[in-house]
């Protein structure tokens, strides 16, 4: 079992323990292998110390273990991780690290070489860069691994570049079908992707009838941002449709169109019954020369703790509506939710 420690960006002795957070980029089979290398060191430094003769000062037993650390930290790392050299008659690595793991790739893709029974125009670029942090070893075989660069997806490495003439993408959750089969594609992978443009970033898909192999275009297109990722045990989030913000916009403003003229309705409602009210007050069946004691009791009340208080918040509600509007639906409002910069369509 062997671990490759090459890294010049982080302080890592080949012979320290990882942590979790350093090794949960790989599989749960290479998290073992690696758990499993990381407990021969601390077995290769205790049987070390175990045989620190038992008689031995303070001192002297202080300065014998500095001894074996200082040689478990001059051991040398292992070598990069070997690279396929047989890469067809086209492929050849143009450039390469020489002593870690980074290189250029130009050839053929592996799926067209070794699958394909008909000759297949499918070169591919790979721009490639390990970490520091990639195991030499195949957990469930036991083998040495060797890097075939003519792959469209390197398990491990810390950063990935593949122009690809032939890959298979996975769209499983995201599109109807599970997998693009046969595309040419731009494949990335690196803990950050940072794309900037001094004037303007545009991610476009065409929407063309055919794609590069001249096969009929089937598959929706569209631009997915998806966070996260599918495995055997969950799946990623259902992707939700984008919304459009003028559309959007739109609707909010045409239903707070309504919603005012439902408020102005019930204002008149209310006003209505406000005067019905006041005239109750006033009213009279002859012979009786003065309005009902009754009426008055009920009526009276009402006016102020209903009628007059639903008018004003019909009019108060009226005012926000307005104020709404001016804060966000304008495009000149300080809190306006639309991009001043940025579209989708």
């Amino acid at each position: 079992m062997s671990m490759l420690i090459t890294t010049n960006i982080q302080t890592i002795n080949p012979n320290d323990v990882l942590s979790e957070e350093q090794i949960g980029k790989f599989s749960k089979d290479k998290q073992d292998a690696i758990k499993r290398l990381e407990q021969q060191k601390i077995d290769e430094k205790n049987a070390l110390y175990a045989a620190i003769p038992k008689n031995l000062s303070g001192d002297q037993l202080k300065q014998k273990q500095e001894e074996i650390n200082n040689k478990l930290k001059e051991k040398n790392p292992d070598p990069p991780l070997s690279i396929k050299k047989e890469l067809g008659k086209s492929g050849s690595i143009v450039a390469e690290h020489k002593n870690k793991l980074a290189f250029i790739f130009i050839g053929d893709v592996k799926k067209a070489e070794e699958t394909s029974k008909y000759k297949v125009n499918a070169p591919k670029i790979s721009l490639v860069v390990g970490g520091g942090l990639e195991t030499t070893t195949d957990p469930k075989t036991g083998k040495d691994i060797v890097l075939d660069p003519r792959e469209d997806k390197l398990v491990g490495m810390s950063a990935q570049l593949h122009i690809v003439s032939l890959s298979d993408i996975d769209v499983k959750g995201i599109l109807p079908v599970n997998f693009l089969n046969n595309r040419s594609a731009v494949r990335t992978e690196a803990d950050v992707l940072d794309l900037s443009a001094r004037e303007v970033v545009i991610i476009r898909s065409l929407g063309t009838p055919y794609n590069s192999n001249g096969a009929r275009v089937l598959t929706p297109g569209g631009v997915h941002i998806i966070s996260g990722q599918s495995t055997d045990s969950k799946n990623i989030k259902e992707p939700e449709p984008m919304v459009l913000g003028k559309g959007l916009a739109d609707t909010l403003l045409e239903m707070m169109n309504q919603i005012s003229q439902v408020n102005s309705t019930l204002l008149e409602v209310a006003q209505d019954i406000l005067k019905l009210k006041i005239a109750l007050l006033a009213h009279v069946h002859p012979p009786s020369t003065a309005p009902s004691p009754d009426l008055i009791a009920q009526v009276a009340p009402t006016i102020a703790t209903k009628s007059i208080l639903n008018i004003t918040n019909c009019y108060s509600n009226l005012i926000n509506f307005e104020v709404l509007k001016t804060n966000k639906m304008l495009p000149l409002s300080p809190e306006k939710f639309l991009s001043a910069y940025n579209r989708v369509n």
